[in-house]
């Protein structure tokens, strides 16, 4: 009677198949395979791979000793990625579980069950929440009109001198009511111009654990006596555009360390020299918490290019859980559950796609049931768009963000497509 085993793939193993191109990546260890215009490897994996075999396929002895597939064998056997059975010690195949991803909260799901509130279900999905109270400001920043497009940061709205009004706000805290909400973004122009600034943070007294407030550090410099107006134990970012002056920089950090405000400097940068010049002010003036953000002007693409696009190495020293993998491959978890609502009432998934509505006309609610059943935002994935639909590392690689929106491409990487 001739030899059978059982050639199985572990259930922690991502694969990944284009034509006959593969990876086979180890979530808990790190580790991967990948074979390139391997017919008989790649064919092997997408019989592994089917929904009928679940990971687990036979094999024969003629197919053991066949060199390739030895090979094959000894590396996943190396890399904890599978293994063979011989077949006499499981006359039956044996059962691999394969995890399968699935949203309990769905559109979908949740339109087939009309004994659930729609609205208030789909509410458990908004988290984040920025609100630009005003426009109103006297600096004339290079980057004011397109840096709030690509990281969280002031703006002008240009053409626009609306502010929020505070029963629009109260309109929009009611319709928080039974959400997750864990961030609430307080900016604008210089929202320390807005007219009803006290009553405003009245109303956001409950929140205050979550709210942070985001300033350009010049507008603080100009109004520390209303830092005072700020929520208690909310949080504050201070905004620094590439125009730095280190003695207001410097008086704004001591203004809120007395304060004793929690704090962030969030700075940008639009060419690799600046990066050692804020390294030195950071240093200088002794600042712990920063971030430091790369600003797309339309003529720097060498800076993304250089520094910021993906490379394979970086892609693998990330090590993509298996629930980063599973999150990608039905939401986009940069955008998902946000949402942003302009001075004028415009209320957007993101800033660079088509508007959801405007707080007069439709509630929070009705947004989020809006992007949630056809939104092009919380769901924009790798997987279904060019050049990434293509690509074997479409879900390792880190979601769409707005730097691909402002680009104007999505595959903002190094890694040679195979």
């Amino acid at each position: 009677m001739k030899k059978t085993y059982w050639l199985y793939i572990e259930p922690y193993v991502f694969i990944s198949i284009k034509h006959e191109n593969i990876i086979l990546y180890n979530f808990l260890n790190g580790k991967r395979l990948e074979y390139s215009n391997n017919s008989l490897i790649s064919n092997l994996v997408k019989r592994l791979n089917s929904k009928n075999n679940l990971l687990v396929i036979k094999l024969t002895e003629k197919d053991i000793i066949n060199i390739e597939i030895s090979d094959f064998i000894k590396k996943i056997r190396k890399y904890y990625i599978g293994d063979i059975i011989n077949s006499t010690y499981s006359i039956n195949k044996p059962v691999q579980l394969k995890p399968i991803l699935n949203i309990q909260k769905s559109v979908k799901l949740l339109k087939r069950s009309p004994n659930l509130n729609v609205g208030r279900k789909m509410m458990l999905y908004l988290t984040d929440l920025t609100l630009f109270i005003n426009s109103a400001c006297s600096l004339n920043c290079s980057n004011c009109k397109g840096s709030y497009k690509q990281f969280l940061f002031c703006t002008k709205f240009k053409n626009s001198v609306n502010e929020l009004n505070i029963i629009q706000i109260k309109k929009i805290i009611d319709d928080l009511k039974g959400t997750s909400l864990q961030k609430i973004n307080i900016t604008g122009g210089n929202i320390f111009n807005y007219s009803e600034l006290e009553e405003l943070n009245n109303l956001f007294i409950n929140y205050s654990s979550f709210l942070e407030y985001s300033i350009h550090y010049q507008n603080i410099f100009t109004n520390t006596d209303k830092i005072n107006l700020l929520n208690k134990g909310s949080s504050l970012n201070i905004l620094v555009d590439k125009e730095i002056n280190i003695k207001i920089l410097t008086e704004v950090k001591e203004s809120v360390n007395k304060k004793n405000i929690k704090t962030k400097f969030c700075f940008t940068l639009d060419k690799i020299d600046d990066f050692n010049k804020i390294e030195e002010i950071i240093s200088k003036i002794k600042i712990k918490e920063y971030v430091i953000y790369p600003y797309y002007n339309k003529s720097n693409i060498s800076l993304f290019r250089n520094n910021i696009f993906i490379t394979k190495q970086d892609i693998f020293e990330a090590k993509p859980s298996q629930n980063d993998i599973f999150t990608r491959q039905i939401l986009n978890p940069i955008n998902f559950g946000k949402l942003h609502v302009t001075c004028n009432g415009n209320i957007y998934s993101n800033l660079n796609n088509q508007m959801l509505g405007n707080i007069n006309d439709i509630s929070i609610y009705d947004s989020v049931y809006k992007e949630m059943d056809k939104g092009k935002s919380w769901w924009k994935l790798r997987t279904s768009i060019q050049p990434c639909n293509n690509c074997l590392y479409n879900l390792l690689c880190p979601p769409i963000s707005n730097y691909e929106y402002v680009i104007g491409k999505y595959n903002l990487c190094n890694v040679k497509n195979t």
